[in-house]
């Protein structure tokens, strides 16, 4: 891996793992029942912002993965999260988190 490849991809961990800690709290938030609109919008902002970034470094399972936590827990506007689809969504999460601390190489 060139020294530029490694540079961004050290950064990307870095933003993607602090945006996946926000995600997980927010989650926790819905699956709790205490998760007001923006918060969930942040939510879809965060999943979206860091599924792309992995896509562009060639991450595509790990993109993949994230989108799957999307399409369980994004929902029209106004409409909660289905608390079981917030805790598949936080098991999904641990494996995105495992797979940022592995060689992406």
């Amino acid at each position: 891996m060139s020294d530029r490849r490694a540079a961004l991809v050290a950064r990307f961990r870095a933003g993607a793992a602090d945006r996946l800690r926000r995600v997980r709290h927010a989650l926790g938030e819905a699956e709790a029942g205490r998760a007001g609109p923006e918060q969930l919008k942040e939510v879809a902002r965060e999943l979206h912002t860091v599924k792309g970034e992995a896509r562009m470094l060639g991450m595509a399972a790990l993109s993949e993965l994230l989108h799957a936590v999307e399409s369980a827990v994004v929902r029209p506007a106004g409409a909660a999260p289905d608390p079981a689809a917030c805790a598949t969504a936080l098991g999904l999460l641990d494996a995105a988190a495992t797979a940022l601390r592995v060689d992406a190489a």
